[in-house]
């Protein structure tokens, strides 16, 4: 198993030859996140397709009689110009007849005679059978048509991904401090909500809406489970107690460290968060009067962040003085 940002090196390489990529792993773990940061990054169009709710005519399309013969019309949605990801998620959820249909498709890009435009690339995803989440074994003509990614959790990768996508720095903080709860999925628990990626980032979402004192943690319970939401919530207690971000920034030689685990995760990660060229120095002062393992988690989710602060005599200064990474 490959942690996510293996998986996309793979999964781009597959697209590259031409062969199509199967992004295999548990729910919840990031597989679609994995297509759209491809898409996103890489400047392609992406239609999404789910087969497991469609039949075979709505991919394969519908015969019509022309002249003294019988054509195949296909879906509209198949493009023929530009350049894109045409993405088929839960691969695996899909009837035996739908995947049927897909094998000339994850192949050569064709249906019915009608190819997809030579800019496009064909990418599948879907769980795996023993997750429990409704996934068929995959007929075996139709695996041998794919690039198989086994994709699994890995901490750093996760961090990253959510720095780059704006996710609530408490949230990563508090996951870098309780970094079992990334991912924690029993198919026998009986708690319809779990933790994972997809899930934390979504507390992320809802903590962007405010919500009041006396529901906030009903709110994420909902989400990640009774257990980590309540973890979460006396996280959040100490971590809205601890110093203000501005003020260490300003004060970076006068602001106390405090003593709280917890609070030095919180402030690690929300100064990673606010770094640039303008306050690196400021902020790599404070860094240095931190515990060893804070310092160099603040440095490292800083530069992973915003590349360029590598390049900055601050960042030199810290290397100098901690021995790097």
């Amino acid at each position: 198993m490959v942690a996510t940002a293996e998986a996309t090196k793979v999964c781009r390489l597959y697209m590259a030859g031409d062969k199509t990529p199967f992004l295999q792993g548990p729910p919840g773990i990031g597989k679609t996140d994995i297509v759209k940061q491809i898409a996103k990054d890489d400047g392609l169009e992406l239609i999404v397709f789910h087969p497991t709710v469609k039949d075979p005519v709505d991919f394969s399309g519908v015969p019509k009689v022309v002249g003294e013969y019988t054509e195949w019309f296909p879906p509209k949605m198949l493009p023929k110009t530009g350049k894109g990801i045409f993405f088929l998620d839960e691969l695996s959820t899909a009837s035996d007849a739908m995947q049927k249909a897909c094998f000339q498709f994850v192949l050569s890009r064709e249906i019915a005679g009608h190819k997809l435009g030579d800019g496009w690339r064909v990418v599948t995803a879907g769980n795996r059978q023993q997750d429990r989440a409704g996934a068929r074994q995959l007929l075996s003509a139709l695996r041998n048509r794919l690039g198989i990614i086994d994709v699994d959790v890995e901490l750093n990768a996760w961090c990253r991904w959510a720095f780059k996508a704006n996710k609530r720095p408490e949230i990563i903080a508090f996951i870098r401090s309780r970094p079992n709860l990334l991912f924690n999925f029993n198919p026998q628990n009986k708690e319809l909500a779990f933790p994972s990626p997809r899930s934390w980032a979504a507390v992320s979402d809802v903590m962007n809406q405010e919500p009041c004192a006396d529901i906030e943690e009903v709110a994420y319970a909902g989400l990640v489970g009774e257990g980590p939401s309540s973890e979460l919530m006396s996280f959040l207690k100490f971590q809205r107690m601890m110093p203000s971000l501005e003020r260490i920034i300003l004060n970076p030689d006068r602001v106390e460290v405090p003593s709280k685990s917890d609070i030095k995760y919180a402030i690690a990660v929300g100064l990673a968060y606010r770094a640039e060229p303008a306050n690196f120095d400021n902020i790599v002062s404070y860094a240095l009067r931190m515990p060893k393992e804070f310092s160099t988690l603040l440095i490292h989710d800083a530069v992973e962040r915003d590349e360029s602060l590598a390049d900055t005599a601050a960042f030199s200064r810290w290397a100098v003085e901690t021995g790097g990474f």
